[in-house]
């Protein structure tokens, strides 16, 4: 079987496709090459899988992890940015690896002053269509001040230096996310990662893109006064298949990782 792996010289990525067994590794970042697998990371190389999901040939995406407290980890996905629509056709998984990671759901919360909306970078805003990250930012904040009369929390995505004060809203920086939702009462995103960690605090979601929550969240901003609780047996069934999207370089290097993938996308 011919894996490509396409890497930069970044010491992260190297770390990734040495750990990865039997691949060809290659920096070549814009030729989709002939090949059984080919392996991409990170937004910056989506143009190179959509080459290659344009010539049939399939794809596993790698970016950070959903949990990002363990630094071995790596998030992944396949033919797309995220697994949401493929989980949707998953059956029940097993609970023991997100037992593992530590994934328990308790309850939702109530109350919260706050409305956290959750921003991407331009990068991310550019492969979605979705227009300068700020000046979308601040159609939402509008937007949302329209149907709330809570504060509105402006939280961009931390690698995003270029991001701005919008005015309607209270702009953070803060270090951790579980800083800004200690007080909130719901986040809005369009797919930000900040959506898991809104559910890991109990903190409900509107997510308006392709968010890993988004099939037990709202989906509309009308939604922002009564968002959905999804029941705990959702969110359970969620997690558990979420947790098979998250591989540490121990199981990425002993070939656990490559066995998965080879059984879920039949190669």
């Amino acid at each position: 079987m011919k894996i490509v792996y396409h890497t930069s010289a970044k010491s992260y990525e190297q770390r990734l496709g040495n750990a990865l067994p039997d691949v060809i590794i290659t920096e070549d970042k814009t030729t989709a090459f002939p090949c059984d697998l080919a392996i991409v990371v990170g937004v910056k190389n989506l143009d190179l899988l959509h080459k290659y999901r344009a010539i049939n040939i399939p794809v596993v995406y790698f970016d950070k992890a959903y949990d990002r407290a363990d630094k071995n980890m790596w998030r992944v996905s396949f033919n797309d940015h995220q697994p949401t629509d493929y989980m949707r056709g998953m059956p029940r998984c097993d609970d023991a690896r997100r037992l593992k990671f530590g994934w328990k759901f308790d309850k939702w919360k109530t109350g919260g002053r706050y409305i956290l909306f959750a921003g991407s970078g331009n990068k991310y805003h550019t492969m979605k269509g979705l227009g300068n990250a700020t000046e979308y930012a601040t159609r939402m904040i509008r937007l949302i001040r329209e149907i709330t009369d809570r504060p509105i929390v402006y939280r961009p995505k931390p690698s995003f230096t270029a991001a701005l004060p919008i005015e309607g809203s209270i702009f953070s920086r803060a270090k951790h996310i579980g800083e800004d939702l200690r007080d909130t009462f719901c986040l809005v995103t369009y797919g930000s990662n900040a959506c898991f960690n809104a559910l890991q605090s109990g903190v409900p979601s509107i997510v308006l893109g392709d968010g890993v929550t988004r099939d037990i969240s709202s989906n509309s901003l009308m939604n922002i006064n009564n968002p959905r609780l999804a029941t705990g047996t959702a969110v359970d069934d969620l997690l558990s298949k979420l947790a098979y999207f998250q591989w540490s370089y121990d199981e990425i290097s002993d070939g656990t990782f490559l066995k998965f993938i080879k059984r879920e996308m039949r190669l």
